[in-house]
């Protein structure tokens, strides 16, 4: 009788109840490090979202600030990889000769700027970007269409133009 009681009385855990805690434990530091990881990844994605579109906004305004200023357009429609626009310094309409001439120019996979009058040459204002240049057979206005992809992410931009130097405001 002695020896039963004392084998019923000892306290402790068995092989059993330590494998099921730790394999609880391994359940729930599996389902922690999943958490954690869906996390950071949707941390990296929205941070490449941001960069995209950054660079999308970035193209798009430096286009636009130039283009709305601009006195002639070339072509004047259709669609196109390159648009040429001069910008009247002289105040002297109609004359080429003295005016600024814009360039931008989709190039591989960038758009690049050139500007004869500050002497810049093929400035890339937005890479991994893919494009057209859509202009209307309204020559006061101009319609952008730009896309930039940075897989896994793509941002599509279209705005319209109106030349304020047609009477447009």
């Amino acid at each position: 009788m002695l020896l039963k009681k004392s084998l019923t009385c000892q306290k402790g855990i068995t092989l059993v109840e330590l494998l099921i805690a730790i394999t609880l434990l391994g359940l729930i530091a599996a389902a922690g490090t999943a958490i954690d990881f869906t996390s950071r990844m949707a941390l990296i994605r929205g941070t490449k979202r941001v960069d995209v579109r950054g660079k999308a906004s970035f193209a798009m305004e430096h286009m636009v600030r130039h283009i709305r200023f601009a006195n002639e357009i070339s072509p004047t429609s259709g669609t196109a990889t390159t648009i040429n626009l001069w910008i009247d310094d002289n105040n002297t309409p109609g004359n080429r000769a003295d005016d600024n001439r814009l360039t931008y120019r989709f190039s591989g996979s960038n758009i690049l700027f050139s500007d004869t009058g500050n002497s810049i040459t093929n400035e890339v204002i937005a890479d991994e970007v893919t494009g057209r240049f859509n202009i209307n057979n309204n020559p006061s206005n101009v319609k952008i269409s730009i896309t930039v992809t940075s897989p896994p992410e793509s941002v599509s931009l279209e705005t319209t133009v109106s030349l304020w130097c047609k009477g447009n405001t």
